[in-house]
């Protein structure tokens, strides 16, 4: 009998305030985006600026065909995930108090977006800020509910010079840079 690779799904894992992970709010990749593009820029006395893009795809066919455990997506498509990724670029709100957003007439816009983790494999898990999304619906359902969509995703990693007084992010940063440098001592050869 053949066994089959266990596959491990990318994910994007929505970060509260304190840079640490709300329980259960990840958003996993139906499909892990067959091309990541990343991006390094070198700034000056800084870390490296990167930016990391890739197209990920939401298909409801599936889970239309089975009922069982899958009645948000029978109810509303795929709008949920779709709804989970574009509020990854919305201010956070729990920031301010409501009163004082009232009284000062600042709104939602006075957050900050959240951070959140992005997963690829188990070498990679990089605290990032959405840049930009270019959302694609390509099929709907008689309500107009979205049923397929393809996703340009952009991300901008989040160093520990944007955080310094936050210790999670920090560390998640850190981790990732230690990451980074053991797989490199792998990639280089000595000179004979």
């Amino acid at each position: 009998m053949p066994i089959s690779p266990r596959i491990v799904k990318g994910a994007l894992v929505r970060l509260d305030g304190s840079g640490d992970p709300l329980a259960g709010d990840a958003l996993i990749f139906q499909f892990n985006p067959t091309e990541l593009t990343r991006r390094v820029e070198r700034v000056s006395r800084r870390p490296p600026r990167e930016t990391i893009s890739f197209t990920v795809e939401f298909d409801a066919t599936d889970a239309m065909e089975t009922l069982e455990g899958n009645l948000t997506v029978a109810a509303h498509g795929i709008y949920p995930m779709l709804a989970a990724l574009e509020s990854l670029m919305h201010p956070l709100t729990s920031n301010v108090p409501g009163w004082l957003e009232a009284f000062l007439g600042i709104g939602a816009s006075a957050g900050e977006p959240p951070i959140a983790l992005f997963t690829w494999g188990d070498q990679r898990a990089i605290p990032v800020r959405l840049a930009r999304l270019g959302i694609t619906e390509d099929q709907h359902d008689p309500a107009l509910h979205p049923l397929r969509a393809t996703v340009n995703v952009e991300l901008s990693v989040v160093t520990d010079r944007d955080f310094p007084k936050n210790d999670s992010v920090v560390q998640m940063w850190r981790r990732y840079v230690g990451n980074l440098r053991d797989m490199a001592r792998l990639g280089f050869s000595r000179l004979p």
